[in-house]
């Protein structure tokens, strides 16, 4: 869904300018916009899948409440 919103927003929707310049200028966006805008949805979806995995992960779940502890556990040694 979200990657069809951003190759079709809709201040480019051709049809709705009525001017030639600025219909032309706007292809000329579209086109050379197209690209970036497909490798930042790529991107966004690479991320989204990587915070999924770092949400699901038990290891990391783990890992993290053990350096948390440890944390814990320094600071209180440091401050009796």
């Amino acid at each position: 869904m979200i990657h069809a919103l951003l190759l079709r927003p809709p201040f480019l929707q051709l049809a709705q300018i009525f001017a030639v310049a600025e219909r032309v200028e706007a292809r000329r966006f579209a086109v050379h916009a197209a690209p970036r805008i497909e490798a930042a949805a790529a991107a966004a979806a690479t991320l989204d899948a990587a915070c999924g995995e770092v949400a699901q992960s038990d290891l990391l779940r783990s890992v993290l409440k053990t350096a948390l502890l440890a944390g814990a556990v320094q600071a209180h040694r440091c401050t009796c």
